[in-house]
């Protein structure tokens, strides 16, 4: 006879998932689906398990991990497959703003990789249909390695309507479904555009707020930048629960000033740490801003790299 349960591992034991310490160290929960999903959201590691009565030998069958990631654009997507191969090495996994990019599926060439992936679908440039349908393709031939389908990334910033966003989102959760693609689906907007248009929230599964303190006008963001993250990040859940997620932050190395924020190596590579520090101490699911430099910007735009 078997018990079949979920169970979140330890945080001291996930890096090094020693079966014994496992064995001695966890309390195993059953969970209907409803709980499941919700710690799901909120970006517990679970395993599914197989607890034979006797004995108490624990086989561990999948694992489904939201942790510190990265985000990837297209700028020089031609070397996708040996970039996410670097990312692997640091980042359990990666989010793109597109999933489309040339001849390749970023869905594929993530799990590939080994890389749990946020996939994108852009909005601009009308290419909304292109990268939906990659994203589709993509899931349905790699389902354990997509996390999250995003759709779009900071349209009211852009100047969209709250409307016009539900629109496409709810077009886009009705052909995911029509495809029998059953993976979660978010939006990624600025924190102050969610808190103001907090309807979205409630079109979609997880909730995707890029928070830059480098763009902040708050108090500590020029001198404490990760005090700033903080706060904005603890109203953002306040409003919207376990369904969210920092899906960018980060700092420039160069580049100039922004309303006395100073890019600068030494103030990125501080920030870094403070931020993947912070994610590791709290367990929150946070992608950071960006793997690489992306030229084609300018200013201290072009420089968000790590």
């Amino acid at each position: 006879m078997e018990f079949t349960a979920y169970f979140d591992i330890p945080r001291g034991f996930r890096e090094s998932a020693n079966m014994k310490e496992l064995a001695c160290s966890f309390v195993v929960s059953t969970f209907d689906s409803d709980s499941f999903s919700n710690l799901h959201r909120h970006g517990t590691m679970l395993y599914h398990v197989v607890l034979p009565v006797l004995g108490l030998f624990v086989f561990v069958t999948s694992v489904i991990a939201e942790g510190f990631g990265v985000c990837y654009d297209s700028y020089d997507s031609a070397n996708m497959p040996g970039h996410f191969r670097t990312i692997k090495q640091r980042f359990e996994s990666v989010r793109t703003y597109q999933t489309a990019m040339g001849s390749q599926n970023a869905i594929t060439v993530a799990a590939n990789a080994g890389l749990k992936i946020a996939a994108g679908v852009w909005l601009l440039e009308d290419r909304y249909q292109v990268d939906l349908d990659a994203a589709i393709a993509g899931a349905k031939a790699n389902p354990n390695a997509v996390q999250v389908i995003f759709i779009g990334n900071e349209e009211l910033h852009q100047g969209w309507s709250a409307a016009r966003l539900t629109s496409v989102v709810q077009d886009a959760k009705a052909k995911l479904a029509a495809a029998g693609v059953r993976v979660p689906v978010g939006i990624v907007q600025t924190d102050g555009d969610l808190l103001a248009n907090p309807g979205l929230a409630d079109l979609v599964d997880i909730v995707g707020a890029n928070i830059h303190p480098f763009f902040s006008g708050g108090p500590d963001s020029t001198t404490d930048p990760i005090k700033d993250l903080k706060r904005r990040y603890e109203a953002v859940v306040a409003k919207f629960g376990s369904k969210v997620r920092v899906t960018e932050v980060g700092w420039p190395s160069q580049g100039g000033a922004f309303q006395g924020h100073i890019a600068s190596t030494a103030l990125s590579e501080k920030f870094y740490y403070d931020v993947k520090g912070w994610q590791q101490s709290t367990g929150t699911a946070a992608y950071y801003f960006m793997y690489h430099d992306n030229l084609g910007k300018g200013g201290f735009e072009s420089y968000f790299g790590i």
